[in-house]
């Protein structure tokens, strides 16, 4: 087949819908689905009854059409939010799939009469999402029971994903000098090693983080010391502070003295009140028994610390 006479782009020359769709496929890699986290949230009406709530939003919405030239995505918005009518049930439960439908006359289908406003794009409620011949972006799945009239927030679950998601690694190093020698002893948890601390920018778009912090070659003295680790988001007292799950140590109780490696990871959720501010990350831990005074865990000029964190893009379900 001939090359298209007039790429994207030349002055005067015509570019084609299709052309346009393969700069969005190109632009996303061909995926499909919401371009801002927030995006096409689907929640119950308020007050509840037979219909739910679409957010505003924007996404992209990858071709599927059999008798379309490949690589073209569409992409459609909202600029407010829209109520969807949902059937109730009779005697039988149901589920339905809203979705965003795409119908282009190019590829078959009917027409608007208006041409130029469409509407080429709808939410439309379907029995399922398999098999589907139109490109479309699911939002969410509706479970409803037998007999019922009124849609509930625990009867939607999200099924958006980001066309794009951003991600952007974080990774902090400390190694401690002679006079920053700590020894583990807050009962109650304590920045340990006190110098173990990084304000940290999170990206205006970051909703989730994946954080891994190693406590390396710590001394372990003789004796047994017993307590927990943990990497703590944002300083005391602060909205939206949070906390990694908290990992046991235990050390061996031998006569000599050793070097041990923790690890803690988790995943936490940022809250709205931390994206695009700079957070406080402080590695933590707590002391909870100890066979002498002596054989608490120190951390010293052999030690490495490592905060290691990932930002990610993530669909939400929050303002």
């Amino acid at each position: 087949m001939a090359l298209n006479p007039v790429p994207w782009a030349i002055d005067g020359g015509k570019i084609t819908a299709a052309d346009a769709r393969r700069i969005a496929y190109s632009a996303t890699s061909g995926e499909t689905g919401i371009t801002e986290s927030n995006d096409f949230r689907v929640v119950a009406s308020t007050p509840t009854g037979a219909s739910v709530l679409v957010y505003a939003g924007a996404g992209i919405i990858r071709s599927n059409y059999a008798s379309s030239s490949k690589s073209q995505s569409y992409c459609v918005s909202a600029d407010t939010g829209t109520t969807v009518s949902v059937a109730p049930t009779a005697g039988s439960a149901r589920t339905d799939y809203l979705i965003i439908k795409v119908t282009d006359p190019q590829y078959g289908g009917q027409a608007p009469a208006d041409l130029v406003n469409g509407p080429y794009v709808t939410y439309a409620l379907v029995p399922t999402i398999t098999g589907l011949t139109y490109p479309f972006l699911a939002l969410a799945k509706i479970t409803q029971p037998a007999n019922n009239g009124s849609i509930t927030q625990a009867m939607i679950t999200p099924l958006r994903e980001m066309s794009n998601p951003r991600r952007k690694r974080d990774l902090n190093t400390l190694n401690l000098s002679a006079t920053e020698v700590q020894t583990n002893t807050g009962a109650g948890g304590e920045q340990w090693p006190n110098a173990a601390a990084w304000t940290v920018e999170i990206p205006y778009w970051a909703t989730q983080v994946r954080v891994r912090a190693d406590w390396a070659q710590v001394k372990a003295p003789a004796g047994n010391a017993v307590g927990n680790l943990w990497v703590q988001m944002g300083a005391n007292g602060v909205p939206g502070v949070a906390s990694t799950f908290q990992v046991g140590y235990n050390t061996p109780g031998s006569t000599n003295d050793s070097r041990q490696t923790f690890t803690a990871a988790d995943t936490l959720t940022i809250p709205t009140v931390m994206r695009g501010t700079v957070v406080y990350f402080n590695m933590r831990g707590k002391l909870t028994s100890a066979s002498t005074n002596a054989a608490r865990l120190v951390a010293d000029n052999f030690s490495a610390m490592v905060l290691d964190l990932e930002f990610l893009e993530r669909p939400t379900e929050d303002d």
